[in-house]
């Protein structure tokens, strides 16, 4: 089986984090994006036409934006 990438866009409702796992969670992302960065990269070098994973780390890019906008004006602990 082939992979495939769907982005699932639903909605967390009220879905609340402690501002410190949140901060993990914003870390893991930056750091899977950065990783997928890297593979689109190597791949590109090899020789393919289009990167891999271009449409996960767009994804990724609006979920860090999101959660650092989220970040900036929660004042939570």
């Amino acid at each position: 089986m082939s992979y495939r990438y769907e982005f699932d866009e639903t909605y967390a409702y009220n879905l609340r984090l402690n501002r410190s796992i949140y901060e993990i969670l914003q870390d893991c992302y930056c750091r899977l994006r950065d990783e997928l960065n890297a593979r689109n990269r190597q791949t590109l070098e090899h020789g393919a036409s289009t990167p891999p994973y271009e449409q996960e780390v767009y994804d990724l890019n609006r979920m860090i934006a999101w959660g650092d906008e989220q970040l900036v004006h929660t004042n939570a602990p």
